[in-house]
């Protein structure tokens, strides 16, 4: 996770944090089928948690929408 900007969460995660509130997303089935896969993720878009939703269509090319989590 370090090579994407993520120092610190490994160790954020290792041990009980890994079952930490801030780390759940609750996702219809298809949905996460699709995250699963890598054919749906997320980037965030400017600060806080707002984020574009991304998903690979059949081309393999990706499409954005944006979308903010409250």
């Amino acid at each position: 996770m370090s090579c994407f900007g993520y120092e610190d969460l490994p160790g954020k995660l290792s041990g009980a944090g890994i079952h930490s509130l801030d780390n759940i997303m609750t996702l219809e089935t298809t949905i996460h089928s699709l995250f699963d896969d890598l054919r749906l993720w997320f980037e965030a878009v400017v600060s806080g948690l707002q984020f574009s939703v991304l998903t690979l269509n059949v081309c393999r090319t990706a499409r954005k929408t944006p979308i903010i989590f409250v």
